[in-house]
């Protein structure tokens, strides 16, 4: 498969996942309450905890099968799934207490039964998609994206079709759950028919999984698994910790907020995918880094700021009357800052990553970044609420950003100024873009409005972004000149 097609199916596959997100949150504002909203920001993010349940393992698939080793990726698959089957009852039962035990605190808001099967059906979910992790790495590692989209769309579809039919038939917060796990059986079952033959073909070749086996393998994936549970600290503690200290429907406004920003953040990123073949050397590296962070963080800073000054309406027409909570925009205006740091490390995390000896080179900043925002979130959530939960997001991804600059600088992976011009113009393109939808505020009264608002902000930010990349451009070219000069 072409790199073109590769990146368009890769494109397709997160363009589905955000659109069943987005048509799943736009059920759930129309039928479920704001506490109830609440209630399932809970127990969505209880699946954070089940997927990590390969403790890393299905990263060594990923790297077998990209190097063509296919008997070590079935070994390692083997591996994987027998460690899933032992982990997740442990990870499944720990999870729901931590995010139920906040449920029951609020007073019974929401019927303990529909909680219960909510948080059964939440959990299987995330089992099942961890055991099949391993087949999407193998596919991953092997290129195929058409069989990954494919198993998204109807995945998509399955999760969207039960989440509509539960809602209608009044099956509450339960009809999400559900929804999550048909969408985990569905997607299990195309990339395990996507796999088949060639898994069958080398599945007789595979290793016997052993303790031993276990344990040498861990020791490989553990920067995979440091890397997955930072993340489940960064971002998905978050709405337990605000649980603590706000009523429910509070929590469902942060968590929509956090929805919005990860969305754009995750379609912004996957320029990042065309990019890594260039990041692997040094002089490769130098050249993409500077106009690849641009690529990513300058339209992902120019869009959050014109949503947080004149969006309000466009994201109620989306998700209901739940950004009518009063902390929705405090929420959102610090999340979407956290997001557009997130994006500046980037593409340097992924330098990292692919260019380096070893795979922890990456891990660290984020492990620094996610113990920042633990200190700041746990220390001042009773005192400060949303500030302290949404603002050790900001610290942490600020650790994580300087670390990796500092990793990259050391290793001799940047252009004098190139990324320094990237944040600049990131900062230009996101102070415009706010400018410019200030004085367009008056029109946000209206949906159509805001639209336009929304639109004409986010396209002034572009402008610097276009303006950033142009002069990128030319000092590359500066550069070259003067390395390889004309005779």
């Amino acid at each position: 498969m072409s790199l073109a097609k590769n990146i368009a199916m890769a494109l397709a596959r997160h363009g589905l996942a955000i659109a069943s997100s987005v048509a799943t949150v736009a059920l759930l504002g129309r039928f479920l309450g704001r506490a109830s909203l609440g209630a399932w920001a809970l127990i969505g993010s209880s699946s954070a905890l089940v997927a990590l349940s390969d403790l890393g393992l299905s990263s060594l698939v990923l790297r077998a099968a990209a190097r063509g080793e296919k008997r070590e990726a079935a070994s390692s698959l083997l591996l994987a799934q027998r460690t899933v089957l032992v982990v997740s009852p442990v990870l499944a039962v720990a999870s729901g207490l931590l995010y139920t035990a906040d449920l029951r605190a609020h007073g019974g808001v929401i019927a303990a039964r529909e909680v219960s099967i909510a948080c059964v059906a939440t959990v299987a979910g995330a089992a099942i998609g961890a055991y099949f992790a391993a087949h999407r790495s193998w596919l991953t590692g092997v290129g195929d994206a058409s069989a990954l989209a494919r198993a998204r769309m109807f995945a998509a579809a399955a999760q969207i079709a039960t989440t509509s039919v539960v809602l209608f038939a009044g099956g509450g917060i339960v009809a999400p759950a559900l929804g999550v796990l048909i969408a985990a059986v569905v997607e299990a079952i195309v990339c395990s028919r996507a796999l088949g033959a060639e898994l069958e073909a080398h599945s007789g070749e595979a290793r016997r999984p052993t303790f031993a086996a276990w344990r040498a393998s861990i020791r490989d994936a553990s920067a995979s698994l440091a890397v997955n549970a930072a993340v489940v600290v960064a971002v998905r503690i978050d709405v337990v910790l605000l649980a603590r200290v706000a009523p429910l429907a509070a929590v469902g406004a942060y968590q929509l907020s956090l929805r919005v920003t990860d969305q754009l953040f995750t379609l912004a990123k996957q320029v990042s995918a065309a990019l890594l073949h260039r990041l692997a050397s040094a002089d490769g590296c130098a050249e993409a880094l500077p106009r690849g962070t641009m690529f990513i963080a300058g339209p992902l800073a120019s869009g959050l700021a014109a949503l947080s000054v004149a969006g309000r309406p466009i994201v109620r027409a989306w998700a209901g009357p739940i950004v009518d909570e009063p902390m929705f925009s405090t929420a959102f205006a610090l999340t979407a800052i956290a997001a557009v740091i997130a994006a500046l490390c980037e593409l340097g995390s992924a330098a990292l990553m692919v260019g380096a000896r070893s795979v922890w080179s990456s891990a660290w900043s984020h492990i620094a970044g996610s113990t920042v925002n633990a200190i700041v979130s746990f220390g001042g959530a009773s005192r400060f609420g949303v500030f302290a939960i949404a603002g050790g997001t900001i610290a942490g991804n600020l650790t994580t950003a300087v670390i990796t600059h500092i990793q990259l600088d050391r290793a001799g992976r940047l252009r004098d100024g190139g990324l320094d011009r990237a944040y600049v113009v990131t900062l230009c393109a996101g102070l415009l873009s706010w400018a410019v939808t200030s004085s367009l505020v008056g029109l946000s009264r209206s949906l159509v409005g805001a639209c336009v608002a929304v639109s004409l902000g986010a396209a002034s930010g572009l402008v610097a972004v276009v303006a950033g990349m142009l002069f990128e451009r030319r000092e590359a070219e500066r550069c070259a000149s003067r390395l390889y000069p004309r005779h």
